[in-house]
């Protein structure tokens, strides 16, 4: 049979904690924390490069799997243990119904005892880590390591944008949605005008501010008269009770409370003549609606609280200085007949080409994801054609499109992962009842950090074009140098209007509450790329001319690629992070949630069972079980996150390989032994280590920084706050998140007033003194 391998006999089989030193941690230099009362943090992730492969579809990367008819003579089975230690707290959501705030329990039975019994009575329920948990995980590694394939990843996925404060395009107007089909507009029937009325007027005429609500009609004169910033307004007795007219109530937030405007607008559209025909919806419409409507904040809170599709349209209060002026429609991914929306029409047969909840909204990102990433790395559809981490632990068909022979392409997998359960001679770990900092859902939107930037700060976008943070902002288009575009002569450069013009007026106007709508961006089809309409940029005309994409060395839309597969930094000392130094207060917030964690230090042990590998795949699958295997040139502990939690510090594991169990087809089914020895730990990563391309190896740098515990400052590890990290104990105010400070002032843009450049994450394979980065304050400035 095969050999018991112990750590001893695995050199850099194990990493797990140092005794007498912080964390484990070996003595060397490491940046220390003094900076946390600088003007610095590092942001909680980081991100290991994809890598390209020569072949665009990865035709020499995936191959057919080793199937589960028999075992070939080169291939191994058998079992590996493992040991994994907390170097950090672990948590883990309960996996039983009304138990999801309790780390997971089960009952495992005793071991057999010296006289033979196995003793099944007696056991008791104790902090375990589900197989389920411990695959996953592993898988992830194994597919960064290996170059496996996005197994997780919504290709079509594509951001929102909120609209810069900006006039809405001329051909927007309200329109009402009178038939739908699963939610998706069906006839719509376009206004005429829009005129904008005063929210009390309406109020007076409706009967009060309650029935101020979408939908509702009202009788419109006179209009014609009064224009301000360049839209109709309706005042006084031009609004009366009737109908023909249809209310639009929308959200009061992006509205900025000027003391000087005492007026709450709302857009009131005259509805067609009867026997107008309705229009449909376009297909690029709807899904840049689906775009822009997935990340908006009505829909994160209702899916949430689980109440996404209630099957209607659903009712908020708006509220503006305290007051009631109405009742809008809930954002939603579905339409419903009776909403009222603002549309853009055109084209042949006439269609719906734009949709809108507000006058100033959202916008959808251009380009998908799958556009992003070499196609190489698509997650596997074909059973014959896998790639390294899908022939290891199999490829799910998730297609979900029937077909008349009821096939299926998945593939199972050739490991299976046992449950964690306590190390022997540990007992039941120590749990404590936990207060979780609030923690949103990924935005991938932030193209500053999850896109691929060349240079640390870049150029900001021209006045008027989209952020450069945006999918689909310019720096997507690969344009020109600036200098290039203006043929090198600075005097072409646009000048910038006075400081009382330019977005301040358009600030002016929104506060009157006119239309607005975002900076004018060329247009994109559904999957976002710049459509070859008229007036998008680099667009064919009739003669092909040079700098359309047909034209002959014209350029190619060429989108900045994803940054890479995301990785939270490890720490084994957690106790100087930020969130475990907050001892003062507690967190509040709907997303702030009550847990339980299993303290550091805990050991856990669980086997994994394989079946047919050759001694390169067991080594691949070894190193994701113990990257130490590896990086065994790392001059720190290496590990990986197990668990939820990771921004905050939890989670971080060192693991070694307890025992290889293994046997080939000769030992199998004969008496005469293997034919040869099974390889041991060192001997099967080195086979993985010399089958893996080079195109994979060059990013192993990064994912070494990355799975080293502690290569960043601990004290200043949290995402972009609002002001400098304080030392010592924290109360939740000292980590409030800098919405007008990082995020508004790193988004690469060029405002009439002031630029805001570029700031991107740094390499997480860059020195660990190069990770951090500025605290801006709401001015854009270095806190100090």
């Amino acid at each position: 049979m095969g050999r018991n391998t112990g750590n001893a006999g695995v050199p850099g089989g194990g990493s797990g904690p140092v005794p007498g030193r912080p964390g484990g941690a070996p003595e060397r230099d490491r940046p220390e924390t003094e900076a946390s009362g600088g003007a610095v943090f590092v942001n909680p992730y980081t991100f290991v490069p994809l890598p390209r492969f020569p072949d665009e579809d990865g035709t020499g990367h995936r191959r057919p799997p080793a199937g589960h008819e028999r075992l070939a003579p080169d291939r191994l089975s058998g079992r590996i243990e493992v040991e994994l230690t907390a170097a950090a707290p672990l948590l883990l959501r309960g996996i039983r119904k009304g138990e999801e705030e309790r780390f997971p329990r089960r009952a495992f039975p005793p071991p057999p005892d010296p006289a033979g019994s196995h003793g099944a009575h007696g056991a008791h329920e104790v902090p375990f880590l589900p197989g389920s948990s411990l695959a996953g995980t592993v898988r992830a590694l194994h597919e960064t390591l290996a170059g496996g394939c996005l197994r997780v990843f919504d290709a079509d996925f594509r951001p929102g944008y909120r609209d810069a404060a900006r006039t809405r395009h001329r051909g927007w107007k309200p329109a009402l949605v009178t038939e739908t089909e699963h939610g998706r507009p069906a006839a719509v029937r376009m206004c005429t005008e829009v005129v904008w009325a005063d929210s009390a007027d309406l109020a007076r005429v409706l009967g009060s501010p309650e029935r101020v609500v979408t939908g509702a009609e009202v009788r419109v004169t006179g209009w014609e008269r009064h224009q301000h910033f360049g839209r109709n307004h309706a005042r006084g007795d031009q609004v009366a009770a009737g109908d023909g007219w249809v209310v639009l109530v929308t959200d009061s937030g992006a509205r900025e409370d000027n003391p000087r405007c005492h007026t709450y607008w709302c857009a009131v559209g005259k509805l067609p003549a009867a026997d107008a025909p309705a229009l449909g919806v376009s297909d690029a419409a709807w899904q840049d609606f689906q775009a822009a409507v997935a990340d908006a904040e009505d829909v994160r809170v209702a899916r949430r609280e689980h109440r996404l599709d209630t099957g209607k349209a659903e009712r908020k209060p708006v509220t503006w200085r305290g007051a009631r002026i109405g009742e809008r429609h809930e954002a939603r991914p579905r339409l419903y007949p009776g909403q009222v929306v603002w549309a853009a029409a055109g084209g042949t047969p006439r269609a719906v080409t734009g949709l809108a909840l507000a006058a100033i909204w959202r916008h959808p990102g251009g380009f998908t994801a799958g556009e992003r990433v070499p196609t190489a790395l698509l997650p596997c559809t074909a059973p014959d054609a896998l790639c390294p981490s899908c022939r290891l632990f199999g490829s799910a068909d998730t297609g979900g499109a029937d077909t008349a022979e009821a096939r299926q392409s998945s593939y199972r997998g050739h490991i299976r992962f046992g449950d964690a359960r306590p190390a022997p001679g540990t007992g039941a770990p120590r749990t404590r009842p936990v207060r979780l900092a609030p923690l949103g859902a990924p935005r991938p939107g932030a193209g500053q950090f999850y896109l691929a930037n060349d240079a640390k700060r870049l150029e900001p976008a021209a006045e008027g074009d989209l952020p450069l943070r945006e999918w689909g902002s310019p720096a997507d288009h690969a344009p020109p140098p600036r200098s290039a575009r203006r043929g090198g002569q600075d005097k072409n450069r646009k000048q910038k209007q006075p400081k009382n013009r330019g977005r301040y007026a358009d600030q002016s106007a929104d506060r009157a509450g006119t239309g607005q709508r975002r900076p004018a961006a060329p247009p994109v089809t559904a999957t976002g790329r710049p459509s070859a309409g008229a007036g998008a940029p680099g667009a064919p005309d009739a003669s092909g001319a040079p700098g359309s994409p047909d034209a002959p060395g014209g350029p190619q839309p060429r989108p900045r690629p994803l940054r890479g597969r995301k990785q939270y930094w490890l720490t084994a000392r957690h106790a100087e992070r930020p969130f475990f130094r907050t001892r003062r207060g507690r967190w509040e917030g709907e997303m702030a949630r009550d847990a339980e964690q299993v303290d550091a230090g805990a050991r856990f042990v669980f086997t994994v069972y394989v079946d047919g590998l050759t001694a390169a795949e067991l080594g691949g699958l070894l190193a994701a079980l113990n990257p130490a295997l590896l990086f065994d040139d790392a001059p720190d502990p290496v590990g990986y996150a197990v668990g939820g939690a990771k921004p905050l510090g939890f989670g971080a594991c060192t693991a070694r390989i307890t025992g290889l169990d293994l046997t080939d087809a000769a030992a199998r089914y004969t008496t005469g032994g293997p034919a040869t020895p099974p390889p041991t730990a060192e001997e099967a990563v080195a086979a993985f280590r010399a089958q893996v391309p080079a195109e994979v190896t060059v990013t192993w740098r990064a994912a070494r920084a990355a799975l080293t515990l502690d290569r960043v400052p601990p004290g200043i590890v949290w995402y972009p706050p609002q002001k400098p990290i304080p030392d010592g104990e924290l109360h939740p105010d000292d980590l409030a998140p800098a919405f007008r400070g990082f995020w508004k002032h790193s988004r690469g843009e060029e405002l009439s007033h002031s630029t805001r450049p570029l700031i991107p994450l740094p390499r997480a394979a860059a020195p660990a003194d190069e990770q951090t980065l500025p605290v801006l304050d709401d001015k854009g400035k270095p806190a100090p």
